[in-house]
């Protein structure tokens, strides 16, 4: 689904530093919450190529009600 005007550039370029920062492990992602979908999951963490950041406010608390999350909940009001 493609909601225009749901950000703006620069909203987007913010959320971007922070989805890099996990896409290249300067937050960290422990346990099970790892999956980059070509192998299994009893790889060792250093094993997967990239990491899973669907749940990126569990590991990175400070992004709780970050732009994206309140602006996706005002649009399904």
């Amino acid at each position: 689904m493609h909601l225009r005007g749901l950000l703006t550039e620069a909203e987007v370029a913010e959320l971007e530093v922070v989805y890099d920062q996990f896409l290249n492990r300067e937050i960290e992602v422990p346990g099970k919450d790892c999956c980059d979908m070509v192998g299994d999951y009893g790889r060792e963490h250093d094993g997967y190529s990239i990491v899973n950041v669907m749940l990126p406010r569990r590991h990175h608390p400070v992004w709780q009600g970050n732009v994206l999350e309140r602006r996706s909940l005002q649009a399904t009001a």
